[in-house]
Order: C-alpha cells, then sequence, then structure tokens
C-alpha cells in the first residue's frame, strides 16, 4: 500500500473538513482492501448513501471510513443516531475503517478496521440532541463506543506508518467468520457475552465472572429472561468455534 495521502486532489477547497474529506477518501478509494477477503480497491458508493461509504465488490462486505489528524480515542463520532442504532440492531451496520494521518505530511499513520459482525446496540451511544438556534436543532448524533468492544473487533491493517501482512490481517478478521451464520440476535448475545470477557480481563474466567454481568446482560436483552442459561449457552457456541477454551468445568479462557 501507497500511505502517502495526494492534497493535490482537494485543490480548489477552502474548508478544512472538506479537504480533509475528499483526501482521505481518495487515498481509501484507491488504497484500501477488504480485511475479509483480501480484494481491492473498494468501490465508493454513491453520495449521500446512508451509513456506508465502501463496498467490497468480491464479497458484498460495506464499510464506512472515519478519518482525523490524532490517534482515535474511546469513542468515534458517527453520524444520525437512529439510522445506525437500527442498522446494529437488524445486523446491516457497515464495518469501520479507522484513518490516522499525519495532517502536515498527508500520509497515513494507522489503519483499523474494526469488524460489524462484533458490533452490538451497547456501542451505539446517543450524543445529545442539537439545540436551537442549530440549524437541525433536535437532531441526535452517536458515538461509536470501542471500549466495550470485544478483544478481535479491531483489526490493524496500518500500525505507527507500517503495513501489516495481508495474510495475518486476514486470519484475525476470519477468527469470527462463523458469526455470519448467525442471526442478529444471536451474534448480539455472542458479542456482548464475549464484551464481558473483556471486561473481566483474566487470563482465565469462571462462569461466576460472567454472572456478575447478569443484570447489564438482562437490560440489553430484555426479551430474556433466563439470563445464565443463555451465558452458558454462549460460552458452549464460543467454546465450539474455537474462540474461547473450556479449562475445567465452569472455567475458561480467552483462544488468541
Amino acid at each position: 500500500m501507497d500511505l502517502q495521502m495526494d492534497p493535490s486532489l482537494a485543490t480548489g477547497y477552502k474548508s478544512r473538513a472538506q479537504i480533509a474529506r475528499v483526501v482521505t477518501e481518495s487515498w481509501a478509494a484507491r488504497e484500501a482492501y477488504c480485511p475479509s477477503c483480501q480484494n481491492g480497491p473498494l468501490v465508493a458508493e454513491p453520495k449521500n448513501t446512508k451509513v456506508i461509504d465502501f463496498n467490497c465488490e468480491r464479497c458484498d462486505e460495506p464499510y464506512q471510513l472515519k478519518s482525523q489528524g490524532h490517534p482515535f480515542s474511546a469513542k468515534i463520532v458517527d453520524s444520525a443516531y437512529r439510522p445506525m442504532y437500527d442498522a446494529v440492531f437488524s445486523g446491516h451496520a457497515p464495518n469501520f475503517i479507522l484513518l490516522h494521518y499525519d495532517q502536515v505530511a498527508w500520509r497515513v499513520i494507522d489503519l483499523l478496521a474494526v469488524n460489524r459482525r462484533l458490533l452490538t446496540v451497547r456501542a451505539v451511544v446517543p450524543r445529545p440532541a442539537l439545540r436551537p438556534p442549530a440549524r437541525r436543532a433536535g437532531w441526535i448524533g452517536c458515538w461509536i463506543d470501542l471500549q466495550g468492544l470485544p478483544d478481535g473487533a479491531l483489526v490493524p491493517l496500518i500500525q505507527n506508518g507500517l503495513e501489516r501482512d495481508h495474510a495475518l490481517v486476514q486470519d484475525q478478521w476470519g477468527r469470527f467468520n462463523f458469526l455470519s451464520s448467525q442471526k442478529a440476535r444471536t451474534r448480539g448475545w455472542l458479542a456482548d457475552v464475549l464484551s464481558c470477557v473483556r471486561q473481566v480481563g483474566k487470563a482465565e474466567f469462571s462462569l461466576r465472572d460472567i454472572y456478575a454481568f447478569e443484570d447489564e446482560l438482562g437490560r440489553l436483552h430484555p426479551e430474556n429472561r433466563n439470563i445464565q442459561p443463555k451465558i452458558r449457552q454462549q460460552l458452549q457456541l464460543l467454546t465450539r468455534y474455537g474462540v474461547v477454551r473450556r479449562v475445567r468445568p465452569g472455567v475458561y479462557q480467552p483462544n488468541g
């Protein structure tokens, strides 16, 4: 990948935001590839397409680009709250491409891909509604909370100005391909239990550790009143697909 961007493409634009948008989107359209199938370049969607910026022609994976001239924090600013919430809830959310670049040299520093299969509604956080006299008073945007995502949700393609091996990227991304065959509600449960595993933060964790999140999981999934059996079911699925490993009855390890 050529990590150098071309600021001349934004000649004629005066707004820094417009310049950054034109330059970063042009770079992504030229150099970014799909971490799922390694196909590139990605194809830009028509202007004003909601939620999605790019698409992979080979495997049809959707992507939304977020670019900024400083490292990404735990929360990234996104567009309207309701469309993104609905997209995540229905299982139609895009993957995210997070592009961190040098604003002076116009060079890519970091490029992260966020796997949409591990996005749940808990990651979509509403921002305060715009107040008068704002032109769009009442409009509610959102943040995407990266901190609560499970381990493996963020896959680096470029780190500190160095491109990572494509095969390694694909291997990391492919760990969660099994989620594609699951219904949206099941994917949500699996991702939320994995997020709990991350929050426990132990080399080995027990059922009791995950049961501590029973109230939180109950709020996220009010349709299910048997939370502990559901937790055990999700851990069985995660064990079957090699995401966690059962050490002994009631005790597990994150796998990789």
